[in-house]
């Protein structure tokens, strides 16, 4: 009886290890088709384009890679994920991520997409109604290429690209919320490089940008919380860099882009102007701009389509250097008859509002192009209200160090003015029409006709300033500083050098009381 249960027993638990064994063996290969037969039904959340490589097409200018890049947006889920590319891929149409969530765009082994296509729609990426977006590591390009040509040519572009088509851009964001673009080379593009619209909280990072035929960066009608950081700018055929509040196609104006940073860029050899900006709380800092064709740091209202552009406010422009303004040649030079370092303007002479808030401070404007019967002004201001001009220094200018006219109040102190290239009649710092004035502690050094000069202004205060070596070359109209047609004068322990035998030390017409004159040196 024992041992026919021993027996038994043993058999039973042979039996179902035999039976265990069998049945992990089988469904070992079995669990994986399933996973595999599910991958295929479910979302994924990383796709490589090159596993789509059976969508790509054959074409007379090489594998056409947009299907496949179609299908891997498609088969990513609901919640998004990460397409990866690896190669270098063409595509025959723009590549559209409309509508969707938490996408990442990431080039692997310096991946290039180049856009073949050059009708008037856009060529190239484009974020639409969609959300958490990243692209990082890309190569974005056109295959054509003409050196010198830009968008500001006009009378030269003919063939395959009007400029009209030439208003596409090669990545573009639309009423996106929370995007990154960072590592993007873009070597060169028929249009626009990367064109932000109507999007919050992004960061466009250590991207390089060159020989674009419109502007490199462009920021256009109600963005908000946008950090444009570390980027490398050269040869744009516009602005490198442009932010821009306005109505669209002739709207009323009611697109204003704000709270934006511009930082630590590379900006070289700008076909028009480095850096232009409108709109309301922009930071300009640290920028670095070498070579343009008319300025470096613009704020402007404009007209674009019939519709002044939004006035701006809260503009900063701190920390800059700016060197070889107006020294790049170009159709925007050839028309300019002034280069500036730093303009705020409001254009419309009867608009009784102002561009406000302004605060331009430690800024280098080094040099500037020596082009006969074409001045150039370091900094001014047109048509401003409440603005500070602190603590710039300003060298190699021709006409202006610092000017100010029609606006209200203005502070400009401790800036470094030093020109040696200056011609008759300019001046230090050229002040028409403010209300409510204060030049207080500028060193003005060489190079100038005249240190300081004020005229049509009310509420007026200039103190200790420092006129040294004004006029070395004796041009014609040597002045310390000349005070005109002004009411509510004061003029208060100035120290200036007369030793290149001024014509006026200090010079005073028509000037309505109160007026105070004291403590000034004359050496």
């Amino acid at each position: 009886m024992n041992k026919k249960f021993i027996l038994y027993f043993i058999c039973l638990i042979s039996s179902l290890v035999i039976i265990n064994f069998i049945y992990i063996c089988s469904n070992k290969p079995l669990e994986k088709n399933h996973i595999k037969e599910s991958r295929k039904k479910t979302d994924k959340d990383i796709v490589y384009v090159n596993d789509y490589e059976e969508f790509k097409k054959h074409t007379a200018q090489g594998d056409d890679w947009i299907g496949a890049f179609n299908n891997a947006i498609k088969d990513l889920g609901k919640d998004g994920g990460t397409i990866v590319f690896s190669g270098n891929y063409l595509c025959s149409d723009r590549l559209l991520i409309n509508n969707k969530k938490n996408i990442k765009l990431i080039g692997k082994s310096k991946s290039k997409i180049t856009f073949l296509k050059y009708d008037i729609a856009p060529m190239g990426i484009d974020f639409v109604n969609s959300k958490n977006i990243t692209i990082k590591g890309l190569t974005l390009t056109s295959p054509l290429e003409v050196t010198g040509l830009r968008f500001s040519d006009t009378n030269k572009i003919s063939g395959s690209v009007t400029p009209e088509q030439s208003n596409s851009s090669i990545l573009h964001v639309e009423n996106v919320n929370n995007f990154k673009i960072e590592d993007i080379n873009i070597p060169f593009h028929n249009g626009f490089g990367i064109v932000v619209t109507k999007s919050k909280e992004g960061l466009i990072q250590n991207n390089n940008i060159k020989n674009t035929w419109r502007d490199g960066i462009h920021i256009q009608d109600g963005n908000e919380k946008i950090r444009i950081n570390k980027n490398t700018l050269e040869k744009t055929g516009d602005d490198a860099i442009s932010v821009f509040s306005s109505g669209a196609e002739g709207e009323n104006i009611k697109l204003i882009s704000k709270d934006i940073n511009i930082e630590n860029n590379l900006i070289t050899d700008s076909y028009n102007r480095g850096i232009w900006i409108t709109g309301e709380n922009i930071q300009v800092a640290n920028n670095r701009i070498n070579g343009t064709a008319v300025g470096g740091i613009y704020s402007q209202s404009e007209y674009w389509q019939g519709v002044e552009t939004k006035l701006s406010q809260k503009i900063a422009i701190k920390d800059n250097i700016l060197n070889d303004i107006g020294t790049i040649d170009s159709p925007f030079n050839r028309k300019a008859d002034m280069f500036r370092g730093i303009l705020i303007e409001t254009q419309n002479q009867t608009n009784t509002t102002r561009v406000q808030k302004v605060v331009i401070e430690n800024n280098q404007i080094l040099k500037f192009a020596n082009l006969s019967r074409r001045n150039s002004r370091g900094i001014q201001v047109l048509r401003v209200r409440d603005c500070i001009i602190n603590e710039n220094t300003i060298s190699h200018y021709s006409y202006e160090g610092i000017t100010a006219t029609y606006s209200e109040n203005l502070e400009v102190t401790k800036n470094k003015i030093k020109s040696s290239m200056s011609f008759d009649d300019s001046r230090g710092i050229h002040c028409d029409n403010i209300h409510n004035l204060e030049l207080k502690l500028n060193d003005i050094n060489g190079g100038t006709s005249t240190g300081i000069n004020v005229v049509n202004s009310k509420f007026i205060k200039i103190k200790q300033n420092t006129l040294f070596n004004i006029n070395p070359k004796k041009l014609s109209n040597k002045n310390g500083i000349i005070v005109s047609n002004c009411e509510d004068v004061e003029i208060f322990k100035n120290i200036i050098d007369t030793s290149n035998k001024l014509e006026n030390v200090l010079k005073l017409l028509e000037i309505k009381d109160p007026l105070t004159v004291k403590e000034n040196e004359h050496i």
